[in-house]
């Protein structure tokens, strides 16, 4: 990572231009555990965050938390091996659950409900800062699309796959709504999870708006 890090040119000015990176987030990783000392990345997100928000079935680990279990990922039909991505963790090695992601969701639809240090607290609220507004409207927060809705609220959303597995993540802070979705089986043709969870999310809170 670092050395293909040598070789990359900026093609904008910070904050001109958007584009999604993996390779900005894994960097991003990289830059945080280097600040944090000795920590690596799958330490420092322990400690940081996945224990003070109790989130117990989430890890960067290969094998399940003892006591739980992880399910078998498929691409094109065939049973994938867990998913490896040493030098980027910060972009795709994090394993979790839908119970721990809506735990997550509802600390961020609520953070001055959540039991967790102060700073913590103030992490939840940035997350969701809109950092830079797109010309179609949509907004970016530091990893949320931000896409705002006819009755004025924003639906907050971010989904992502490996060759193994597809998740969905989305949430109304003004309607106090949340959804998350997951599937074993690879993003690619047929696989409408994404879309159908966006659009499960949509009705969810007109029914809530209703």
């Amino acid at each position: 990572m670092l050395h293909a890090l040598t070789h990359t040119r900026l093609r904008a000015a910070p904050g001109a231009r958007f584009r999604y990176s993996n390779f900005g987030v894994g960097l991003l990783g990289h830059a945080l555990t280097g600040a944090a000392g000795k920590l690596s990345y799958p330490a420092l997100l322990d400690d940081r965050v996945l224990k003070p928000l109790g989130l117990r079935d989430a890890t960067c680990t290969a094998t399940a938390p003892e006591g739980r279990t992880q399910a078998m990922g498929y691409w094109h039909r065939r049973a994938r091996p867990p998913f490896h991505i040493p030098g980027l963790p910060a972009a795709g090695a994090l394993r979790s659950s839908a119970r721990d992601l809506l735990t997550l969701a509802e600390s961020l639809l609520d953070s001055a409900s959540v039991e967790v240090p102060t700073d913590l607290q103030a992490a939840l609220r940035d997350v969701l800062r809109p950092r830079l507004r797109l010309p179609s409207g949509r907004s970016l927060t530091l990893i949320w699309n931000i896409r705002p809705r006819r009755d004025g609220s924003h639906l907050y959303h971010h989904s992502g796959g490996t060759r193994e597995c597809t998740v969905f993540a989305g949430l109304n802070l003004d309607h106090s709504t949340a959804l998350v979705a997951l599937t074993n089986t690879a993003p690619g043709p047929g696989n409408s999870l994404v879309q159908d969870a966006y659009n499960t999310l949509i009705a969810l809170q007109q029914s809530k708006s209703g």
